[in-house]
Order: structure tokens, then C-alpha cells, then sequence
């Protein structure tokens, strides 16, 4: 009876060692995915963002079929989408240029194209084209790099941070400003649930 105790117990400790095993094997893929996307994320913003790509990192102001100015962010939305944003966040995103929208409605696109000033843009709160929404402020960073990891379930997030190359200094990184990556599963898929600084 001992001996049939004995390989129960062995048993057991074997079949736990081995979940123990499967559980950070699949945390080492999560850390690498989400690190991945959170990495890619940014490497994307950054060039485009530099490169004034028009439409590819935020919406453009566009004529609707009556004449009036509106939003077009389709290109804008779908990179989003391709850079693992989640439904929730995406959803967030597009309500927030409601009020834009809502406001630019108003403006027939012939007067638009005569702004020429800052608080034509502001009092319309459509004045995301000054401002990175992303990495924040008004100045564009040279790149970002990932700190650390946090895996818990179907939520987990990416600290990392915005920096600046010193190229006086020999292309030191010179850390700029914190930021955080939350994720959350979606279909079984890692998502970008929120960006924060």
C-alpha cells in the first residue's frame, strides 16, 4: 500500500512539474509577443510620424458629398487595427474625434481650406495634427525600448520608454518619458487595450 502511496505522490509532484513547465514556456511566448507588438507599435508610429505621412497616423480633413468638411481616418484606423489595437481601444479612439467631427460638420470645405491659424483647429477640438497622440507632446521621439514585462492571465502590460539619441555623446539613449502598454486578450490573441505615460 506504501508503494502504490509513493507512485500516486510521484506522480503528482512529475504532473505538476510539467504544468509548472507549459505555464512559462506559454509566459515566454506571451512576454515575447506583446513586447513584439508593443516594439513594432511605436517603431511605426515614430517613422511615420516623422515622415508627416499624411493620413497613415492620424485622420485627414476631407470634402463630404455635400461639400462640408469631415474626417477621413479609414487608412488611419486600419493601421491601428494591423498593430494589434483591440476593439475596445479602436472603438475609444474613434469616439474621441466625434466632437471634431460633429463641429467640422458645420464648415463648408471651401471655408476650411482658409484656416490658417492654430484656434481655427482648437476651437473645433480639431487640433490633433498638433500633438502626437501616442508618445505625447509636441515633439517626436528617436525611439522606444522595452524595460519590462508583466504577464497576468488575459491582461498583461509592457513598460518601456520614449528616447532621444545623445549624438554629442556617441548616440547614448537618453531616456525621455515612461510609458506603458496594456494588453488584454482578444480571441485569443494579445490586443493593445491602452497606451499611457
Amino acid at each position: 500500500m506504501k508503494s502504490y502511496t509513493l507512485k500516486i505522490f510521484l506522480f503528482l509532484i512529475l504532473f505538476q512539474s510539467f504544468d509548472c513547465f507549459s505555464q512559462k514556456q506559454e509566459q515566454k511566448r506571451d512576454s515575447i509577443e506583446i513586447t513584439q507588438i508593443a516594439t513594432d507599435f511605436f517603431s511605426w508610429y515614430i517613422l511615420e510620424s516623422s515622415n508627416n505621412s499624411n493620413g497613415e497616423c492620424y485622420p485627414i480633413f476631407i470634402q463630404d458629398k455635400n461639400g462640408m468638411t469631415t474626417l477621413d481616418y479609414s487608412k488611419y484606423f486600419k493601421n491601428l487595427i494591423e498593430h494589434s489595437f483591440s476593439d475596445t481601444l479602436v472603438a475609444k479612439e474613434k469616439l474621441s474625434y466625434q466632437v471634431c467631427i460633429d463641429n467640422l460638420a458645420k464648415v463648408k470645405y471651401s471655408d476650411f481650406l482658409k484656416f490658417d491659424g492654430l484656434d481655427d483647429f482648437e476651437s473645433r477640438n480639431c487640433d490633433f495634427t498638433n500633438y502626437y497622440r501616442w508618445t505625447g507632446g509636441q515633439e517626436m521621439f528617436d525611439g522606444y525600448t522595452v524595460t519590462s514585462v508583466k504577464i497576468d492571465g488575459k491582461k498583461s502590460s509592457v513598460i518601456g520608454y520614449l528616447f532621444d539619441n545623445n549624438y554629442e555623446s556617441g548616440g547614448i539613449k537618453i531616456n525621455k518619458r515612461a510609458i506603458s502598454v496594456t494588453f488584454i486578450k482578444q480571441n485569443n490573441k494579445w490586443k493593445i487595450l491602452d497606451i499611457s505615460r
